[in-house]
């Protein structure tokens, strides 16, 4: 008896100090992010900002790949970034503002995916050097669909008076988080962009697994088109079905 108490009070031990340890590195990431924004609103120069950033942004992934990292709830990192979990802990999503500046924000995003094996699967999920420039996004929630398939939201602006809303549906494969291929109707994401002066956004619905979002239509000024869109008032609607999400309509 006292040998089984004596192993659980080493594992709880261990448990602790490696938990300890994160927290105390999810300070130093706090404090590396910290000294980023304030070296980019003192105008300082450009090499300088990105190099803080670059250390900030290598730190994480180092950090996030360490075995048991995925214990520790990183909250003083959580005060200076965006932190977001599904409810089984096992994917975790980081966001950050680059501030890039002017009306075109740029986001860092990078994730941490506990499986099976003791090591997370981590990296960057920002992929614009891909072409997705929607992916562009901070992203606000993380929902698990089915066995190793994830929808994550996320909410962006490249400016020109518009913002967007992005979702798109993820999975790990060959040790990495990747988009599931013409999963939104065709689509590999499901891009709601609009004007900013319209305060509508899509919403995902957990129990039957539906996105709305409001259907929006050219706006005109004097017979030609303006560039930007405007809501009919109807709701158009995504269904998730057989791992995709098909248009359903009103």
């Amino acid at each position: 008896m006292r040998t089984w108490l004596t192993v659980i009070s080493f594992l709880l031990c261990i448990s602790c100090a490696t938990r300890d340890q994160a927290d105390h590195t999810g300070q130093q990431l706090a404090q590396l992010y910290q000294d980023f924004k304030a070296s980019h609103y003192a105008d300082e120069d450009f090499d300088k900002k990105q190099g803080l950033l670059l250390t900030f942004k290598n730190t994480l992934l180092d950090e996030l790949s360490q075995r048991d990292s995925h214990l520790a709830t990183y909250d003083s990192l959580a005060n200076s970034i965006e932190i977001i979990t599904t409810k089984n802990k096992q994917l975790r999503i980081f966001s950050w503002d680059e501030l890039n500046g002017g009306s075109w924000h740029v986001y860092g995003a990078a994730y941490q995916y506990s499986g099976e094996d003791s090591s997370p699967i981590v990296g960057m999920l920002n992929t614009t050097d891909e072409g997705k420039v929607y992916a562009d996004a901070t992203y606000y929630q993380v929902q698990e669909m089915s066995t190793g398939k994830f929808l994550l939201m996320g909410y962006g602006t490249h400016g020109a008076g518009k913002d967007f809303y992005v979702y798109r549906l993820l999975s790990v494969e060959d040790g990495q988080l990747v988009d599931c291929d013409s999963c939104f109707d065709g689509d590999d994401m499901f891009v709601f962009e609009k004007p900013r002066s319209f305060d509508i956004a899509p919403t995902y619905d957990p129990t039957y697994k539906t996105i709305a979002y409001p259907e929006l239509i050219p706006k005109f000024l004097d017979g030609e088109e303006t560039g930007f869109s405007r809501p009919t008032g109807e709701t158009l609607r995504l269904q998730y079905k057989d791992g995709s999400f098909i248009k359903t309509g009103p």
